[in-house]
């Protein structure tokens, strides 16, 4: 393939652009957990949790980053 990302099939710049932005929203929602979140005890999907959800659900900002992801 190509250096020249301008010359890639748009699969491949799709599926790069899927993937940064997917890593830039649920950065944006890990900030807006409230204490501590851990791969290993809580799941994926608990970022996406409201307010009104179980104790240590995310707030509703970081749920709307979630959903955008």
């Amino acid at each position: 393939m190509d250096r020249n990302p301008f010359r890639w099939p748009l699969t491949v710049l799709g599926g790069r652009l899927v993937l940064l932005g997917e890593a830039f929203f649920m950065g944006q929602a890990y900030r807006y957990w409230p204490g501590e979140f851990s791969p290993l005890t809580d799941y994926h999907s608990d970022l996406g949790m409201t307010v009104g959800g179980p104790p240590g659900a995310n707030t509703a900002l970081g749920t709307q980053y979630y959903n955008a992801g």
